[in-house]
């Protein structure tokens, strides 16, 4: 990857694939520029700001976040309308002329979806793990083949910090940086009250139509 696509970089999520993507990257190329798309609720559902911190703190990597503030700049906008205008943030969050590729901590464990995605292939593929998008840019993904067991086993290994949901309810928990309808519907926001119910009083204050999934 690092041959054909030199000048890309790693879009992070600090959840538990990713953490372990950023190491990695980390460990072979210092200076990669990463990056995390942030938003309002994202400190308050999570404790990024812990992780990160105690990440960084060992390993230095070149962080940039990206804080997708919808939230603060439509004041009276509902959750679905802010979730919107939200909708291609993450394809926005750099300008993909800017670049050659990116790396993705993506896993066909994940969802059916993820593996048909990781599975395709295309003419000339010099590893499973890169693919070439038609305009030319490259996606790699190289946890693509690790199951839970494979993260676990790394996490342990290098004593990586995890979100506080990881470790109250294990690694099988599905993380996001925001409050999206199906981190709703599954689960997400019931999970919240349970590690706390003042960041749960403070993400329903602004949008009370989130307490009918507690």
């Amino acid at each position: 990857m690092q041959q054909l696509a030199p000048n890309s970089y790693a879009s992070i999520s600090f959840g538990k694939d990713s953490i372990c993507l950023a190491h990695m990257l980390y460990r072979i190329a210092p200076g990669l520029p990463m990056y995390f798309l942030a938003s309002w609720e994202s400190f308050i559902i999570h404790n990024y700001d812990e992780v990160i911190e105690s990440f960084i703190a060992k390993w230095p990597i070149n962080l940039n976040i990206v804080m997708a503030d919808n939230v603060s700049q439509n004041l009276d906008a509902s959750w679905k309308k802010t979730r919107d205008i939200g909708q291609r943030d993450l394809q926005n969050m750099c300008n993909r002329e800017d670049w050659d590729g990116w790396y993705w901590g993506l896993a066909k464990d994940e969802s059916k979806g993820r593996r048909m995605t990781l599975s395709c292939k295309w003419g000339g593929q010099p590893h499973p793990t890169i693919f070439r998008y038609t305009d030319g840019k490259y996606r790699c993904c190289p946890l693509m083949n690790w199951n839970m067991k494979d993260i676990a086993a790394y996490v342990q290994e290098h004593g990586l910090p995890l979100l506080d949901i990881y470790r109250q309810y294990g690694l099988e928990m599905r993380t996001t940086a925001r409050v999206t309808r199906n981190m709703a519907e599954l689960g997400g926001v019931a999970y919240l009250k349970q590690l706390s119910t003042e960041k749960l009083n403070r993400l329903t204050a602004r949008f009370p139509e989130l307490r009918c999934y507690v």
